[in-house]
């Protein structure tokens, strides 16, 4: 698997002009400080739509978002097996990368800090379960793995290794993160936050009922004008 830098990944983005991108990760994969950082040196914060907003959003309805506006930036961990069909001509679709191991043993610190959240049991239920016949227990590995399947379907896609993080002034060791912060998101509140930049959280019912079949036929409209189906 062929990874880049962040700065490369800025580098390609600035080369290539792309004003829409979408980021996808796993909990625990250090995604939200690394999906800051891009938005940050991008100066992408005010386009910028965190995981707390976009995790209770349609599929659908991201993938209209990106069409819609001239400028977007989306971090996701959810729809992983619907996330290749938000491909599209304009947005480049980024993958942050980070070993299962390292993402089993951010699992384990979890405890320590006596989170009540089971990360475990999150992507058995909210992806291994979804998989018929399955012989997988490695949450974390089969969710990189996937990703190796899924990038062939995207017309732009890479991968970013979370590692390459470590060099960035904001990037604290892990002594010092144990020290400073005491939430599972090891973030300074001054920079983390998730503001609403497009008033997206009024979508977060449209699995439902009427709302449900007009975001269908929303997203098929767009899907078609743009040649997409």
């Amino acid at each position: 698997m062929k990874k880049h830098s962040y700065e490369e990944i800025i580098k390609i983005i600035k080369k290539k002009k792309f004003k829409k991108i979408f980021t996808f990760g796993q909990s625990r994969g250090g995604t939200t400080f690394c999906s800051y950082i891009l938005a940050k040196e991008l100066g992408y914060l005010k386009y910028f739509v965190p995981e707390e907003i976009s995790n209770h959003l349609n599929f659908k309805r991201l993938f209209i978002e990106l069409l819609k506006n001239e400028k977007i930036y989306i971090h996701c961990h959810h729809n992983v097996f619907k996330r290749k069909q938000l491909n599209n001509n304009e947005t480049i679709f980024i993958f942050i990368y980070r070993h299962h191991k390292e993402i089993i043993n951010s699992f384990k610190k979890t405890k320590k800090r006596n989170s009540n959240f089971d990360f475990h049991k999150d992507i058995k239920n909210r992806v291994l379960k979804k998989i018929k016949n399955t012989t997988h227990s490695n949450g974390p590995k089969y969710l990189n793995d996937l990703w190796m399947d899924q990038k062939n379907y995207f017309k732009y896609s890479y991968t970013l290794d979370f590692n390459s993080l470590k060099k960035h002034p904001m990037f604290l060791k892990e002594k010092k993160r144990d020290q400073q912060f005491k939430s599972l998101k090891q973030i300074s509140k001054n920079f983390f936050f998730h503001k609403d930049n497009f008033g997206l959280l009024k979508f977060k019912d449209e699995n439902q009922g009427f709302k449900y079949l007009k975001l269908v036929i929303l997203y098929l409209v767009k899907k078609l004008k743009n040649n997409l189906i």
